[in-house]
């Protein structure tokens, strides 16, 4: 799910990446 959150929306995916850590 999360590689097709990159693929869908790269910039929401790192924003989220960094809320998670």
């Amino acid at each position: 799910a999360f590689a097709f959150a990159v693929f869908s929306d790269q910039q929401s995916a790192i924003s989220a990446m960094h809320a998670l850590n």
